[in-house]
């Protein structure tokens, strides 16, 4: 089956069959799988079609297990942390609780709940703000979701950095304390990341500079 792109893709060399890349596939209309050669629709709740989607998620939930059995029950050898594999007393080790945000609450930082900006449409698919449709989103919504995200980060940021100077942190060995701090400080950079996205997306400093006054000759 041939597919088309929306026309303002068609620039883009979208149009025609079906790419490969996973970007590229994302944009086709109608909707397809994202997986390179599959022409199936995708499901209600993935880019990828229900058969390439419940095959994903088994092979996700394999690979942890299997890492979880090899980095917290070894036959020989310290307990690792399952995500980086480095030692740790816990599931986690400090720096990937901050990661993934799993900081303890009991720290008195606050978290923000942001569900309320996303809708469950009629199509099935919950969106940010409305968008009704698959493809690239407005600049307006885009711009949403990353303050949105950046708020989300930071909010890790927060209490990741509360984790990383308390008691239960300080008292343990300096490896773990500076992985601690770097973790939350390299939450604080992805956030700046997410802004400064709003910012590239809306030429700001190219806008700034051409508004400025300039000194006559």
């Amino acid at each position: 089956m041939f597919q088309t792109t929306r026309d303002e893709n068609r620039a883009a060399g979208l149009a025609g069959r079906p790419p490969r890349e996973y970007r590229a596939r994302k944009l086709v209309e109608p909707p397809i799988c994202a997986r390179a050669g599959c022409t199936a629709g995708p499901a209600d709740d993935s880019d990828l079609c229900p058969s390439h989607r419940d095959e994903k998620r088994r092979r996700n939930r394999e690979y942890k297990a299997r890492r979880y059995q090899e980095r917290r029950r070894p036959t020989r050898g310290p307990k690792l942390c399952i995500d980086c594999g480095e030692r740790s007393r816990s599931a986690r080790c400090p720096a990937c609780r901050i990661l993934v945000g799993e900081a303890p609450k009991r720290l008195g930082v606050g978290v923000v709940d942001n569900t309320a900006q996303t809708r469950k449409h009629a199509d099935g698919r919950t969106r940010f703000h409305g968008q009704m449709r698959r493809g690239r989103q407005t600049n307006a919504s885009l711009d949403d979701q990353d303050m949105i995200s950046e708020q989300k980060i930071m909010d890790k940021a927060r209490r990741g950095r509360a984790y990383a100077d308390s008691l239960e942190i300080q008292e343990r060995g300096r490896i773990e304390r500076e992985s601690a701090e770097l973790a939350w400080l390299g939450l604080v950079f992805l956030a700046r990341r997410q802004l400064d996205e709003v910012l590239e997306r809306h030429r700001y400093e190219e806008r700034i500079e051409a508004a400025a006054p300039r000194e006559r000759k």
